[in-house]
């Protein structure tokens, strides 16, 4: 199997000894090969807005040399870990950066079936609060990606340093979880809530105006076919 960390700094302190923790308890269970990228350092750029990948493709990103090999190790990999620390609240600025760039593969736009039997599981730790909205902002992606599955957790940095029982059955339970999950991924039934995204957006992508700026989500439906009685699903 293979597995994509995204990592949302590169100082590897608590969030990445919390990987290693996991990733170590995975490899109990069986072989795992690894593609790794820490942010800043492999997406060195913001969103800046300007539209191009809704406009005109993903492709178009002016970042798409760092964007796209990430995107491709996605594709190709049964589970995603995603994983940052807590900065005031919530996510580094560099996962918040990645997860931006992903905005057009959701299902509201231009979703990727590739994405539809991923399993992810979001991981971050904190000295004291913001651990919750944290974790909800990266599960979100996996949600809107239209993820088969996906868990969280999170841990207290002090916890993590003293190796307190509790987290190390913690991560212990997680691991476990994450890859049976993975393991049966391809029979597990679609979650509800991306259908019902779907479903809700149908109606609404058909009546889009061919020159508005959304036309080329328009386009990518119809060439599916999802504009009339196809799904993703079928």
């Amino acid at each position: 199997m293979k597995v994509t960390v995204i990592h949302g700094n590169d100082r590897q302190g608590n969030t990445y000894k919390a990987v290693e923790l996991f990733k170590a308890e995975l490899a109990r269970l069986g072989s795992i090969d690894y593609a790794e990228y820490f942010l800043p350092k492999d997406l060195p750029h913001f969103c800046n807005g300007c539209l191009a990948c809704l406009v005109n493709g993903r492709e178009r990103c002016p970042h798409s040399s760092h964007i796209t090999p990430i995107v491709n190790d996605i594709f190709t990999s049964d589970g995603v870990i995603l994983a940052s620390p807590v900065y005031v609240m919530n996510v580094s600025g560099g996962m918040k950066s990645f997860l931006d760039h992903l905005f057009t593969m959701w299902i509201p736009h231009r979703p990727e079936v590739e994405l539809f039997d991923k399993i992810g599981i979001a991981i971050t730790t904190a000295a004291g609060t913001g651990m919750r909205p944290t974790l909800k902002t990266m599960t979100r992606s996996f949600n809107y990606l239209g993820f088969k599955r996906y868990f969280s957790f999170g841990c207290r940095a002090l916890d993590l340093e003293r190796a307190e029982t509790k987290v190390k059955a913690k991560v212990a339970h997680k691991a476990h979880e994450f890859y049976q999950t993975m393991l049966k991924r391809k029979s597990l039934a679609p979650r509800l809530y991306p259908k019902l995204v779907f479903a809700a957006m149908r109606p609404m992508i058909r009546s889009y105006a061919d020159d508005s700026v959304v036309a080329r989500d328009k386009e990518y439906w119809l060439q599916k076919g999802w504009l009339d009685s196809k799904s993703p699903w079928k």
